[in-house]
C-alpha cells in the first residue's frame, strides 16, 4: 500500500533529523523532500508557497503531533550538541518539544550568516502563524507571541486542532477557533433566493458578486496587483430587520465563501492601545483568504474623527487612522453594515474614499412585504383568504419582524391544532412586535406612512430614514 503524503513528509523529517544529529557526516543532498500530491497537507504547502525552511518549521510541529518518536533523534548526552539543538525535553514524558532554535539547526546547520537569514523567515509575523496554522509560546507558559519576542528562538510551537484535522481528514479549517478570537462564523439555513430584496439592491450586488467569482482569476494576470484594488468594501445602510445581514450571509452561501461576523463587543477596548491589537488580528487572519468579512453597526469603528479636545479624543482618532491603514491594506470583501442612512455625514471622510460602493436597505413598501408574508410561511400551513394582501397592505412590519410574528403564530397554532393562519392568530404577535419597536398598533398604509413616518418608525424616528 502507497504510503501517505505526510507519512513521507515524516519521514523526510527523521532522515534530515538522524543525518544533522548524527556522529557520522552524511550527505544532505540526498536528503531531498517528497514531491507534492494533492492530499491536504501538500496542497496547504502549495497554497502557503512554502520554502524550504518553513515545510521544516511545520514538519517538526507535525511529528510532534503525530508521530514524537521522530524528535527523539534529538535527545542526546553531548551537551555542545544540545545546545546547538535547542528545544527541551518534557518532564516525566520524556518527549523532545522542538523551539525555533531547532528549525535553524536542521535548515542552517553551523552556518551563522545562513542562520540569520532564516531567522528572518522565522518570525513574529510569518504567515503561518498570523494564519494560525502555527501557534508559538513562551517555554513553560501559554502567553501569546506578541507579549514577549526577545527570547524569540526559544519559543517552541504546534498546529492547532482546525489545521491538524484538516491534515488527517481534509476538514476544511475554520478561521476563528482559537479561543477569544473577535469574529465568528456565521451560519444560514435560508439561501439566497429565498430572502426578498427589491431589483434595486439586487442590480447593487451583481458588480460585487461578479468581483468575488474573478478575484482570483483577475490578481493571476500580469501586473495587475498595485493597479486595481484588491479589496472590495461594501458599506450596507438601513433601519434594523430590513435584511442587510440575512442578505451578507446567504450572499457568501451562494458564493461558496464562508462569512465570518466581526463580534464589536470583543474588538472595541477601554484600555489603550487594545482596540489597536483586536484589529489587527481581525486583519491579518482574513486577509487573502476566500471569505467575507463583515462587520456590523460599523459606524461605531469607522465614525468620524473628532476635533481633539482630551487625550480619549487623541486615541479614538488615532483608533480610526489605524483602521483606515488596515482597511487601505486588507485584500478581500468586506461588508459593513449601520443602521444608519446618512453615510456621508457619519462615516469618516478618509474611509468612504475607499468604499466601492454604498447600497441602502429601505423599510419594505406593500409588494415587498407581501412576498416577505408569503416566504414566510412555512409549506404546512396556509393563510387565510386575502390575509396576505390586508397585512401587506395596512400593516408597517420589516422582514425581522415578519420572521418573529411567524415563528410565535406557528408555536401557537400547532398548540391550537390548526394549520391556517387568521388574523385572530397573528394579532397579539404582532401586537408584541409593535411594542418592542415602540409604535402604535394600528393600520397604516404606505402613503399614510410617508406622510407620517412615526407610525412605521415609531419614536426612533430622527428624519433620517
Amino acid at each position: 500500500m502507497e504510503k501517505t503524503f505526510i507519512e513521507k513528509e515524516l519521514e523526510w523529517i527523521e532522515r534530515l533529523i538522524i543525518s544533522k544529529t548524527s556522529i557520522v557526516e552524511k550527505d544532505n543532498t540526498l536528503i531531498t523532500e517528497p514531491p507534492l500530491s494533492n492530499e491536504s497537507y501538500s496542497i496547504l504547502l502549495q497554497n502557503q508557497k512554502m520554502n524550504l525552511i518553513e515545510r521544516i518549521w511545520l514538519g517538526l510541529a507535525l511529528a510532534k503531533s503525530i508521530k514524537p518518536e521522530i524528535l527523539a533523534h534529538f535527545i542526546t548526552d553531548d551537551d555542545e550538541l544540545k545546545y546547538k539543538i535547542g528545544g527541551f525535553i518534557k518532564p516525566h514524558l520524556n518527549v523532545f518539544v522542538p523551539t525555533i532554535k531547532t528549525v535553524l539547526f536542521l535548515s542552517a546547520g553551523e552556518d551563522y550568516t545562513l542562520m540569520q537569514e532564516h531567522l528572518a523567515i522565522l518570525n513574529p509575523r510569518n504567515r503561518l502563524i498570523l494564519d494560525q496554522i502555527l501557534i508559538v509560546n513562551c517555554l513553560g507558559t501559554q502567553r501569546e507571541t506578541e507579549e514577549k519576542e526577545d527570547d524569540w528562538i526559544n519559543y517552541h510551537f504546534r498546529i492547532p486542532n482546525t489545521y491538524l484535522r484538516y491534515f488527517l481528514t481534509g476538514e476544511e479549517p475554520r478561521l476563528d477557533e482559537d479561543a477569544g478570537f473577535p469574529a465568528y462564523l456565521a451560519s444560514t439555513s435560508l439561501n439566497f433566493d429565498d430572502i426578498t430584496l427589491s431589483q434595486t439592491i439586487r442590480d447593487e450586488l451583481e458588480d460585487l458578486m461578479k468581483y468575488m467569482e474573478v478575484r482570483d482569476k483577475m490578481l493571476g494576470f500580469e501586473n495587475v496587483k498595485g493597479k486595481v484594488r484588491e479589496n472590495y468594501i461594501v458599506v450596507f445602510s438601513g433601519m434594523p430587520g430590513t435584511g442587510k445581514s440575512i442578505t451578507a450571509k446567504t450572499l457568501g452561501k451562494k458564493m461558496n465563501l464562508p462569512v465570518y461576523i466581526v463580534d464589536l463587543s470583543r474588538v472595541v477596548s477601554k484600555y489603550i492601545g487594545e482596540t489597536e491589537k483586536n484589529l489587527e488580528k481581525i486583519f491579518d487572519r482574513f486577509t487573502g483568504k476566500p471569505c467575507l468579512l463583515f462587520f456590523d453597526e460599523a459606524d461605531a469603528l469607522f465614525g468620524k474623527r473628532t476635533e481633539v479636545k482630551d487625550a480619549r479624543d487623541r486615541y479614538a482618532n488615532q483608533e480610526t487612522a489605524y483602521l483606515l491603514q488596515k482597511i487601505e491594506e486588507f485584500s478581500g470583501v468586506a461588508i459593513l453594515a449601520t443602521n444608519i442612512q446618512d453615510v456621508e455625514n457619519t462615516l469618516d471622510k478618509a474611509f468612504q474614499r475607499r468604499i466601492r460602493r454604498h447600497i441602502h436597505f429601505d423599510f419594505p413598501l406593500e409588494e415587498e412585504r407581501k412576498l416577505l408574508w408569503e416566504k414566510a410561511l412555512p409549506s404546512s400551513f396556509t393563510f387565510d383568504k386575502d390575509l396576505v394582501e390586508y397585512l401587506a397592505k395596512d400593516y408597517q412590519v420589516n422582514g425581522a419582524s415578519i420572521y418573529n410574528i411567524i415563528s410565535d403564530t406557528i408555536v401557537e397554532a400547532v398548540y391550537q391544532n390548526t394549520n391556517t393562519i387568521n388574523f385572530e392568530l397573528l394579532e397579539r404577535f404582532m401586537k408584541i412586535d409593535y411594542k418592542r419597536r415602540r409604535v402604535n398598533f394600528e393600520t397604516c398604509t404606505d402613503e399614510q406612512a410617508t406622510k407620517n413616518p412615526s407610525k412605521r418608525f415609531g419614536n426612533i424616528y430622527r428624519g433620517s430614514f
